[in-house]
């Protein structure tokens, strides 16, 4: 593996999170997006906008914000809160579990595209968008949240952990302009931070920091390889908007 060194760390502008920007879409003009649970029942579909202000609670109660009668929803089954800039999603020690993209969780940070199972019931987590036809809205979602790309982008980045750096080169499988999805043969700790550059002949160097949040193992012809998730935390403007316009091309 070839050796390489990172320019001098620039000083990023803080932006805080990402999570109220849409995906490969224009920003909204308003001071507060207005976010939204996209949700389809027997081919009737309804929208559900969520408060800045407070709890969206969902359940089979009829208390509940969004009520949901079908089996294998708990009586006060989960809540949707504002945090800041973004909605956190929390299980209300459900019987059956809540799960976001087939994974289950607790407690989780959504990020536009998210589907939250509830139940026998998905819901779609978005912004509002004029006057987008449903069917295109519900089925997209999996596509805006992130895109292959052909040919693959490089990820170059050094990893902080334990007070030790170390150097590795990776394709990615998956991009958004929260994350990446690259393969290892090594195992890196979850919360290790990371330095990295995204690369490609027709893409300008993209230098970024962030954090891996997960790791899963798995056999590829009788060896263990690793599929690791990286959240982005620091982007320069300049550079959030090229990574942006490649996105866009790839898909359009």
């Amino acid at each position: 593996m070839g050796v390489f060194f990172f320019r001098k760390k620039k000083r990023f502008k803080k932006e805080g999170s990402y999570v109220l920007e849409p995906h490969l879409e224009e920003k909204s003009t308003l001071n507060k997006p207005i976010v939204i649970l996209f949700l389809k029942i027997n081919g009737q579909s309804k929208i559900y906008e969520l408060p800045h202000d407070r709890n969206f609670t969902i359940g089979s109660d009829p208390k509940n914000d969004l009520c949901l009668k079908e089996s294998g929803v708990s009586p006060f089954h989960a809540k949707i809160s504002p945090v800041k800039d973004s909605y956190v999603l929390y299980n209300l020690l459900s019987n059956d579990g809540v799960k976001v993209n087939r994974h289950e969780v607790h407690k989780y940070r959504l990020r536009f595209g998210d589907r939250i199972e509830i139940g026998p019931e998905i819901l779609l987590f978005d912004l509002k968008q004029g006057y987008r036809r449903d069917d295109e809205f519900f089925e997209g979602a999996e596509r805006r949240k992130s895109v292959r790309i052909s040919p693959p982008l490089t990820l170059r980045f050094i990893v902080y952990s334990q007070n030790k750096a170390k150097e590795f080169v990776a394709f990615i499988k998956d991009i958004s302009l929260e994350g990446v999805r690259i393969e290892l043969e090594e195992k890196l700790p979850k919360g290790s931070m990371i330095e990295a550059q995204i690369y490609s002949p027709e893409l300008p160097s993209i230098d970024l920091i962030g954090t891996v949040v997960r790791e899963i193992d798995f056999d590829k012809g009788g060896r263990i390889f690793y599929e690791v998730g990286m959240q982005f935390l620091e982007m320069s403007d300049e550079a959030r908007e090229r990574l942006h316009n490649y996105l866009v091309r790839c898909i359009s």
